[in-house]
């Protein structure tokens, strides 16, 4: 024998659009989370030259050249165009080399501030933080003599990883909330129909003493 359906509370479907609100604002929390967690001012460095950095988290980072920059007080506007670079970067306590690779995206400019725009270079990845040196040399023999390299965490890096989970995170409380909905909607329906078929199947006493009946 079917059961008799219960009608669920129209609340119901206020648990659709929390189970959306609170999905979608983990989701942005994780993300801003993630960035605030790797954000770094970028340290500058003018080349050629030598410079130490203390890196305090393992993760990916970025060289750029600062194109249009200030660097102790002095202005450089050296021309989109890249330039050629010898650089290293070594651990100062073990003397290892960071293996440095050309980057993903070198055709977007990243803005650190007034007056001051870059092209991402290279990409390098920290495993253990500390104190490392990096040096450079200009290879190129043209009218550029001195120009402003800079290393930050490697935003593109991170919003790549971190999107590629937190969609789905996303995706999977748009489903959740939608479900929750729609299993509300069908379940009321249900409960409607049900009322309706018993009421014209088993009449209500009120319903009875209305009808004309043959003693009258």
């Amino acid at each position: 024998m079917r059961e008799k359906p219960i009608q669920p509370s129209r609340w119901y479907y206020g648990l659709g659009a929390l189970i959306f609100f609170v999905g979608t604002a983990l989701t942005a929390l994780i993300i801003i989370t993630q960035f605030y967690r790797y954000f770094e001012e970028p340290r500058q460095f003018l080349i050629p030259g030598t410079g130490t950095m203390t890196f305090e988290k393992s993760g990916p980072y970025t060289i750029y050249y600062e194109y249009l920059s200030e660097y102790n007080d002095r202005k450089f506007d050296t021309g989109k165009a890249f330039i050629d670079i010898e650089p290293e970067l070594r651990n100062k306590q073990t003397g290892d080399e960071i293996y440095l690779s050309r980057a993903r995206i070198t055709f977007n400019r990243y803005i650190f501030g007034a007056n001051r725009d870059a092209i991402a270079l290279l990409n390098f990845s920290i495993e253990k933080p500390g104190e490392y040196e990096f040096t450079a040399d200009l290879i190129k023999d043209d009218n550029v003599t001195e120009v402003v390299l800079s290393i930050a965490p490697d935003y593109i890096h991170i919003a790549l990883v971190t999107m590629s989970w937190s969609i789905p995170l996303l995706f999977l409380t748009i489903i959740a909330s939608i479900v929750a909905v729609l299993i509300t909607y069908f379940k009321r329906r249900e409960f409607v129909k049900m009322r309706e078929y018993e009421n014209k199947i088993f009449p209500s006493a009120k319903t009875i003493l209305k009808i004309p009946q043959p003693w009258n």
